[in-house]
């Protein structure tokens, strides 16, 4: 739990390349989660790419219907095919915010691409801050994965931005794959049988902190 605390993966953590290792990794990590949350509820920042759903099967393992997955429709996503998806993978209802009349006019007249992540990063911190109060607890889950943490690192905070942004009001943030590269967490993904849709890395996220690409933005 130190290594996840610190946001260190140090040289003895294994790669996941087999689904031995990947089910080692989901054995321990529910453990984690379970011990982390006790007997709280969590909001989960879903996006319906492979991260989001590796986290929110990893959690739902962990706590059970204490789950409350929430996706802040950005009008970048289909949302039926998010609802469907989330619903299919987690047999869970999804809880969905209409943010795009909000957005549209928070980036009227925006054009910088660091500016709109901050924009819409700044307003999905806030979206589910609310929502964390609105359910009574003070965890906040977020598909963060090893990646993203380099970035922030090399000061790029727009991939991290709850990170950088106090959430306030006691919330604190889960992040069940934060130590974790892409190609491991499509490994998990598929010794959990999910059948997501698409690979993780070619996704907008609605999350908080991994939101980046937005209208026109590339990596």
């Amino acid at each position: 739990m130190d290594d996840y605390r610190r946001n260190v993966r140090h040289d003895d953590f294994p790669r996941i390349t087999t689904p031995a290792l990947a089910r080692g990794f989901v054995e321990r990590r529910v453990r984690e989660l379970s011990a982390e949350i006790g007997e709280a509820s969590v909001v989960l920042a879903y996006s319906g790419g492979v991260c989001s759903t590796v986290c929110a099967a990893l959690i739902r393992e962990a706590i059970g219907d204490r789950l409350n997955g929430a996706f802040v429709d950005l009008g970048l996503r289909d949302r039926a095919q998010v609802i469907e998806l989330y619903k299919r993978q987690l047999a869970q209802e999804l809880e969905v915010i209409d943010a795009r009349a909000d957005i549209g006019c928070l980036l009227d007249g925006v054009s910088a691409p660091e500016e709109k992540s901050r924009v819409i990063g700044a307003y999905l911190v806030e979206a589910f801050r609310d929502l964390a109060i609105k359910h009574n607890t003070r965890f906040v889950a977020t598909d963060t994965t090893y990646p993203d943490i380099l970035k922030t690192r090399r000061n790029q905070p727009s991939h991290h931005s709850m990170v950088h942004e106090p959430l306030g009001d006691g919330i604190e943030l889960v992040e069940p794959v934060k130590l974790l590269f892409s190609d491991e967490v499509l490994m998990v993904a598929r010794l959990l049988s999910l059948n997501t849709h698409a690979d993780s890395s070619s996704l907008p996220s609605n999350t908080p902190t991994k939101r980046k690409r937005n209208r026109g933005e590339r990596e």
